[in-house]
Parts: structure tokens; C-alpha cells; sequence
């Protein structure tokens, strides 16, 4: 059975990028496991009534990831230069004992900090993996981002919209508001000339 490692740097950066396809390989019954750099304290409109944590581990379970296959780093919240050791030990350490087959990884195509240091320890922890692909976000990812790779999300897209409302912390963020994620799903279903709802992503590498 083929083990799967969705990394994100804040929470909400996978369930936006990749939830649909997160639905796909648990529905395939794939072992997904979700790991969270940071526990995204500086984007929290209200950190004594919220948890982000607690927001992602609602909204995966939705989909099916098992709570014990969603694992915090808890690093501190756009500080993680100053962590680039403990991300790239945590991420090697997690690949090596779970036996990742294919790891997703936000693109360093992306002006966050926190979101470009992910990437490149990641990609140097996941040296070994054999499948590697990169997700954007709506939030802060730029428009040279160029996929090649597509995951329909059609059927999907409307749970993805109301699974996303787990993010309380984050109500009124453009990126999460309803017709921003579905506009962008939109956009990335016309590219492929096929779909009406995709997920996209850029193959860094891909081995049968």
C-alpha cells in the first residue's frame, strides 16, 4: 500500500491546495499522513478562541486522514529560517519511518517565508523519495506557478468549499472565502482543457 506525505507549512496551506486530492487517495485507501510546520499563531484572528491545529485536524478528518496520521511540528509561526535543521530532520526522520512513497510539498514559487524554507528543506529531506510533486496556495503562491499535473476535483468542490469553513480562525481571508477557492479550482480546470474543477501541481519527480 502506498504511503503519501501531504507537508504544510501553516495550517489550511494543504486543505487548500490539495483537499480533493487528499479525498482521492484516502477513498483509493492510501495511508495519507499530514505534517504541519507551524501552528500558524500569527495568522490567527483570535488565538485564545481558536486552535489551527485543532481547525485542520477537523477539516482532514472530514476527508478521512486518521488523527494519528496528522503530525505538528509546532515551530514558531514565520520564524521557520531559524529552524531549517529541526524541519529538515523532522521531515527525513517521518519519510524514513513511514516509508513515503510521494511526498507534496507547497511550491517555492511563493513570496512567504515560512512557505519557501518548507520547500527547500523538504525537497533536500525527501531526497530519497520517489515521488515528488508541489501545490500551490491562493494565498500568497505567484502566477509563474506552472503545473503539469491535474487532479479532478469536480465532484468535490463543494465539499471542499464547506469543509473548508473549519477554519473559523481564518473567516474573511480572501483566500478562503468560497468563490476565491472555487474560481481557482475553476481556472485550473479550463487549463486542461477537460475538467470543470481541478487541483493543480507541478511534478518535480515522478518514478512508476
Amino acid at each position: 500500500m502506498e504511503n503519501v506525505l501531504f507537508l504544510s507549512p501553516h495550517p489550511d496551506d494543504v486543505e487548500l491546495g490539495c483537499l480533493g486530492t487528499i479525498n482521492e487517495y484516502v477513498k483509493r485507501g492510501y495511508n495519507v499522513f499530514v505534517a504541519i510546520a507551524t501552528d500558524g499563531e500569527r495568522g490567527n484572528i483570535d488565538p485564545d478562541k481558536y486552535d489551527r491545529i485543532e481547525e485542520s485536524v477537523e477539516c482532514l478528518s472530514k476527508v478521512g486522514v486518521k488523527r494519528d496520521n496528522i503530525l505538528p511540528f509546532h515551530l514558531p509561526d514565520t520564524k521557520l529560517n531559524d529552524h531549517r535543521t529541526d524541519i529538515f530532520e523532522m521531515v527525513e526522520g517521518f519519510c524514513i519511518k513511514n516509508n513515503i512513497d510521494t511526498i507534496y510539498i507547497n511550491s517555492n514559487k511563493d513570496y512567504h517565508q515560512d512557505h519557501l524554507v518548507v520547500f527547500e528543506e523538504a525537497l533536500r529531506a525527501a531526497r530519497k523519495v520517489k515521488n515528488i510533486l508541489t501545490y500551490e496556495s491562493n494565498s500568497s503562491t505567484f502566477s509563474s506557478f506552472s503545473p503539469n499535473y491535474f487532479v479532478n476535483v469536480s465532484e468535490f468542490i463543494d465539499e471542499k468549499v464547506n469543509y473548508l469553513k473549519s477554519h473559523k480562525s481564518q473567516d474573511g481571508k480572501h483566500f478562503i472565502l468560497d468563490h476565491s477557492v472555487k474560481s481557482l479550482a475553476k481556472f485550473r480546470g479550463n487549463q486542461t482543457k477537460n475538467l470543470d474543477y481541478a487541483e493543480a501541481f507541478e511534478v518535480f519527480r515522478m518514478t512508476n
